[in-house]
């Protein structure tokens, strides 16, 4: 039943008077709001990048657990309820908003979804080098390794692209505070050159190699960020058979890599076969760490053997 069905059941039962204010408050517009605007984002990493410009006007949730993968989850009913309520819903391209966004944008017409990754040119997920362009799709099998590589949070240039969005939707949506957003978006800015510049220093003086070992093909636009290059174990979301295991084997001791990155969302167990037979060891990268800036330090420090 929608808003006018219940509200006229509501005039006929004579108890109009309790229960219209919390109906104007359930539609009334986000601008006239004087309590926090209420967000939700679909990775950890996005959650920073809105507090860091949202501040103590907004509160912040993530759809997708801590140590869960985007490829697999699916939203609990619990989740899509308070998405309900929510007012803003900043999304960024993973895999499961495309299974259940369009159905959310239809059930709650007033949720205001911004595709933080619009206007973006991707990676392919494969090789993380030749771009995908508009009109191409991606793959509907779980894993973007046949199209668009949806990780554009791991490179500082693009979430300054990413922040341009978020700051336009929230100045928006609370025009009250719309000169607080913008002088927090324009510190935020400041801070992802100052990371940039001491990443790129600190890879520059450590000699980092340029390529290095992963088991999921998460790090693509880290390395296009730093002039890198990552050598994935896992090929088109599926386990590498024999001889692929033996290639990258090889690559590895002629490139003197010892170290597989592998993520929590994903099992150890090949990466692991593989830091055997070159010498090396497994660590973990999360590409998804709610603590972007600290994550990308953290990172940096890995790939210089820090």
């Amino acid at each position: 039943m929608n808003i006018s069905g219940i509200y006229s059941k509501v005039l006929r039962s004579g108890i109009a008077a309790g229960i219209l204010p919390v109906l104007c408050w359930c539609t009334r517009p986000v601008e006239k709001q004087s309590f926090p605007i209420s967000v939700f984002v679909s990775v950890p990493p996005q959650k920073y990048f809105v507090e860091k410009i949202g501040g103590e006007y907004c509160t912040v949730q993530t759809l997708i657990p801590a140590g869960t993968s985007p490829h697999t989850f699916e939203p609990k009913p619990r989740q899509m309820a308070a998405l309900a309520k929510a007012d803003l819903y900043f999304s960024v391209g993973v895999e499961m908003e495309q299974a259940w966004l369009p159905k959310l944008r239809s059930s709650v017409p007033g949720l205001k979804v911004i595709p933080t990754d619009s206007g973006i040119v991707k990676l392919r997920m494969e090789d993380d080098e030749e771009p995908v362009h508009a009109g191409e799709k991606e793959s509907s099998s779980g894993h973007h390794h046949e199209g668009a590589d949806p990780h554009i949070w791991l490179s500082p240039d693009l979430v300054k692209l990413q922040a341009a969005k978020i700051v336009r939707a929230l100045a928006d949506a609370d025009t009250a505070h719309a000169v607080e957003y913008h002088k927090r978006y324009e510190h935020f800015l400041m801070e992802i050159d100052t990371l940039k510049q001491r990443v790129a220093d600190r890879l520059e003086r450590c000699g980092a190699p340029d390529n290095f070992l992963v088991f999921h093909p998460s790090w693509g636009y880290f390395a296009h960020a730093f002039g890198l290059h990552q050598i994935a174990i896992e090929v088109e979301g599926k386990e590498p058979g024999l001889r692929r295991l033996g290639e990258i084997a090889v690559l590895a001791k002629h490139e003197g890599i010892r170290t597989v990155l592998v993520q929590p969302q994903f099992s150890v167990k090949t990466a692991a076969v593989i830091a055997r037979e070159i010498g090396g060891i497994t660590l973990v990268a999360d590409p998804l760490a709610e603590n972007w800036a600290e994550n990308l330090e953290h990172v940096t420090g890995l790939l210089c053997g820090q």
